[in-house]
């Protein structure tokens, strides 16, 4: 698993690692490389958006060795668009000096209104991208996802597509309402946001498991 300061240094660059990099010219370095296995090229593959595969590869990336952190980096570095090499050179250097030179993340309350009720949920990063915590939680959530998909608003047609898209398969189905709905609300679907979906589909025990947050009331 990547160090705790090198964390902070993915934490501090995150908006830009999610939204400027090319995510398909990325992981086939990475994968030339054979920083990525089978297993985790199916978990980024998955998803179509482009924000959403460096969501997943940067989660992917933070459980490696160090080494393939600055192989990521020099993956930047190589590509043909100058703000990603700009980027991929800041992290590098960030990520050394961070080196040289290291606390759970902040909890806030939240209030959530739900059944007539308001429930108090303690959170961290609630505004960080709901995307980003698709690969913990869509095994625990996947058979439910038409009850998410209707508190999402998505109407029996769009339901009936993600369907006939992945027939009998209701971990991409999960994936692909949760994908096609970030893209439609990239900037409003947020952690918070996925976990009052989540409440409001009646899942909360599933939020619990999903360690998504923790319920103060």
């Amino acid at each position: 698993m990547l160090p705790k300061k090198i964390l902070e240094v993915i934490k501090k660059h995150e908006e830009r690692i999610y939204k400027d990099i090319p995510s398909d010219e990325i992981i086939v370095n990475l994968i030339v490389n054979e920083v990525l296995n089978d297993d985790e090229i199916s978990q980024i593959w998955i998803y179509d958006d482009n924000e959403c595969k460096n969501l997943v590869l940067i989660e992917i990336l933070k459980k490696h060795e160090i080494k393939d952190f600055f192989i990521f980096c020099a993956a930047l570095k190589n590509v043909n668009i100058k703000n990603v090499q700009e980027l991929g050179a800041l992290l590098e250097n960030d990520a050394n000096e961070a080196i040289n030179s290291g606390g759970e993340p902040m909890m806030e309350v939240k209030d959530i209104g739900f059944d007539g009720k308001v429930l108090q949920i303690s959170i961290s990063e609630p505004n960080s991208s709901a995307a980003k915590y698709y690969l913990t939680i869509y095994n625990h959530i996947a058979v439910y996802w038409k009850k998410i998909a209707k508190v999402l608003e998505f109407d029996e047609k769009a339901i009936s597509t993600i369907e006939e898209y992945y027939p009998l398969d209701c971990n991409r189905q999960c994936v692909k309402m949760l994908s096609d709905y970030h893209q439609l609300n990239i900037s409003s679907f947020t952690k918070l946001k996925l976990v009052e979906a989540l409440i409001a589909a009646d899942l909360r025990e599933e939020v619990v498991k999903c360690n998504l947050c923790k319920f103060v009331n």
